[in-house]
């Protein structure tokens, strides 16, 4: 459920962007310009859905990410989706 989550507002910010629209600064700019139901911005945890633009690679252009099951962010449970500038999902390094 959380990766689909993540994966429909990863589809939403790319529609809007291929629209015309830049990507959000921040969050709070991303929760008001997409204006979804509150529920699209939480993880199957019922907790908020982290949007981060750039990020640890050179090509992230944003990421989406949730704290996972224990509700801790940097842990071995996170469910991160980094997506370059062309849309796709940036795999990390094993």
């Amino acid at each position: 459920m959380t990766w689909s989550k993540l994966y429909t507002l990863q589809e939403t910010i790319g529609s809007r962007y291929a629209a015309g629209a830049p990507l959000p600064a921040d969050q709070e700019q991303l929760i008001r310009e997409l204006a979804l139901e509150p529920k699209a911005y939480e993880d199957a945890w019922s907790r908020p859905v982290r949007y981060r633009p750039g990020g640890e690679q050179e090509e992230a252009w944003y990421t989406l990410s949730s704290a996972g099951a224990d509700g801790h962010f940097g842990t071995d449970d996170d469910i991160v989706r980094t997506i370059n500038r062309y849309g796709f999902e940036i795999k990390k390094a094993q």
